[in-house]
């Protein structure tokens, strides 16, 4: 049982700001969870659709809590390992509109067996399903749950973990567009994938997976290395992991009788590749766009280049141009037209010699004046990753964010 003693006073003498003051008294809570237990508690305005979220540890916390209807919601993982812990949920709704409360809210595993927290294919009649995730170079084909993105279609990352953001009240509107950067959170294990071809990185993670009543703010951070300290990618899922992330061309859920999948795509090439070409679709604009990369290590270019995500729509006509063998893209130059992107070429240079040049071009647009802005990577370095967004169903106006290495 976890209760909630609430010490509540009238804050303003005007009938419609009337408020309580709550004073959680988090000791209370022991003895029924146990001390090393993870818990996060969300309070849920349901009058005002404001909804907060708070990492409870043994301090005391006060907050003014308006009078009205509220949803009280306790989230606990046992186990001393972050959230890798079996999960234990409660929720009680109360009115608060008296100047002392006391709420109980039952605490438990099979808390988590209903609708208000995740779907029902997500639940085995116990509680909550584990979260696998797989990394694609393109989901848009993705057809079956369980479905990994082997061989070409292989994604750039393999390393993954789960932050739960704490955060400050704010309208549930506008959950669809937070970062939750800086803030404090509950942050998993690292999870490493399975060997290639293979792209699943199975876990014992165990969330809600959100629903249109309650929603769970989750991030999937990749990484390029199994301690998870040098980040690849940021996937933000505002309303929980079954719905859209805040870049849903590069996400896709499908949930399955073991587990919830989570399919994710990465646009850049890894810290041991360099981008030899690039893939995408054009016409008037630039439709799509995406890296080639080409393992290279130790001076030495391994294997064949294959393509990374490509952001955009579906017009146009396909293409994919790659550098002449043992060359890399040194630079990007591209024209805007609106707010799209019209016209693109990249420069190769040769990775033993820099001073030997080609140029490539991908497409001309509608632009006539040329090529007018460009990327370029600062001698001897090449190109590894830069920033796409969307604009309609066309590639964005390049933002000019890129690295090199």
């Amino acid at each position: 049982m976890f209760i909630i003693f609430m010490c509540c006073f009238l804050g303003c003498s005007q009938e419609n700001s009337r408020s309580t003051v709550a004073r959680l008294r988090m000791d209370s809570y022991k003895f029924a969870l146990a001390p090393e237990d993870v818990v996060m508690l969300y309070l849920i305005d349901k009058d005002r659709a404001q909804q907060r979220s708070i990492i409870i540890d043994d301090s005391t916390y006060e907050m003014k809590l308006n009078y009205g209807n509220w949803d009280f919601v306790v989230l606990a993982w046992s186990g001393e390992d972050k959230i890798n812990g079996n999960l234990k949920c409660g929720k009680v709704s109360q009115k608060l509109e008296s100047e002392e409360v006391s709420i109980d809210i039952q605490v438990s595993t099979s808390g988590c067996n209903q609708d208000y927290f995740s779907p029902s294919a997500l639940r085995n009649g116990l509680g909550t399903l584990p979260i696998n995730f797989y990394n694609c170079s393109d989901i848009s084909n993705i057809s079956y749950p369980g479905q990994n993105c082997d061989d070409s279609l292989r994604g750039r990352a393999g390393h993954y973990r789960l932050r739960i953001p704490e955060f400050n009240t704010i309208p549930t509107t506008l959950l669809s567009s937070l970062s939750f950067k800086n803030v404090s959170s509950l942050i998993s294990s690292c999870f490493s994938a399975g060997p290639a071809p293979a792209s699943l990185t199975s876990t014992d993670l165990k969330v809600p997976y959100g629903s249109g009543m309650f929603r769970f703010p989750v991030v999937v951070e990749s990484f390029y290395d199994s301690s998870c300290t040098i980040p690849q990618a940021e996937y933000i899922f505002p309303q929980g992991l079954v719905q859209n992330s805040l870049k849903p061309n590069q996400t896709t859920f499908q949930g399955n009788s073991a587990s919830g999948d989570i399919y994710l795509a990465t646009s850049d090439c890894l810290l041991n590749e360099l981008m030899t070409g690039l893939v995408g679709r054009s016409g008037e604009w630039i439709d799509m766009l995406g890296p080639r990369c080409s393992r290279y290590e130790d001076g030495v270019f391994i294997g064949s280049a294959f393509s990374g995500l490509q952001i955009g729509g579906m017009g146009g006509d396909p293409f994919q141009e790659d550098c002449p063998t043992g060359y890399a893209i040194s630079s990007i130059q591209y024209s805007p037209y609106g707010p799209y992107t019209s016209q693109l070429s990249f420069a190769c240079r040769s990775v033993t010699d820099y001073s030997s040049i080609t140029y490539s071009y991908s497409n001309y647009g509608l632009n006539s004046s040329g090529l007018q802005k460009s990327l370029d990577c600062p001698s001897p370095k090449f190109m590894r990753r830069f920033d796409l967004s969307l604009a309609d169903t066309y590639v964005a106006e390049m933002s000019g964010v890129f690295e090199c290495r």
